[in-house]
């Protein structure tokens, strides 16, 4: 019985002692879906930066917690925030073949609409949440996400 709690005792030690210290850099990206069939396109779509209206770092997606040693870490992506969910939205454009081009930075007003030449829509918007609350016990994770983006779209 002492050796199983050694054991217990032992392997705690072990992974609290591996457990990152400072921010951990995460990822997110766009997956298409399996039964997403892409057909040929015929527009071309100016994607424009989002605007980060989180009260968050940039870089900041959300905080893990180790219930094993009570620390807590951020979980950062590399970049930023606005810049990755702008890459999201260029990856599901391409995944059904549909053109996609960077565009200048847009405040979803219509007399900011400035999209480059040959674009026919314009897509902008705002990152109004996009959190990770990440829980970490001995061999489990839970992870809890939301996200809130608005999204205007043009016709240049």
């Amino acid at each position: 019985m002492k050796r199983a709690y050694l054991l217990y005792f032992s392997l705690a030690l072990l992974l609290a002692g591996c457990a990152p210290k400072g921010p951990i850099l995460t990822d997110f990206k766009y997956e298409q879906p399996k039964s997403a069939v892409a057909a040929a396109a015929t527009v071309t779509v100016a994607v424009s930066p989002f605007k980060d209206d989180r009260a968050k770092i940039e870089s900041g997606v959300g905080k893990r917690f180790n219930e094993l040693n009570e620390q807590t870490t951020d979980l950062v992506v590399q970049g930023t925030v606005s810049t990755k969910v702008a890459a999201g939205l260029k990856s599901a454009l391409a995944a059904r073949q549909i053109a996609a081009k960077d565009a200048a930075a847009w405040d979803l007003t219509e007399a900011g609409i400035a999209a480059p030449a040959g674009a026919d829509l314009l897509v902008g918007g705002e990152v109004k949440v996009l959190w990770v609350d990440a829980t970490s016990q001995l061999a489990n994770t839970k992870s809890k996400a939301e996200v809130q983006l608005r999204i205007g779209v043009a016709d240049v």
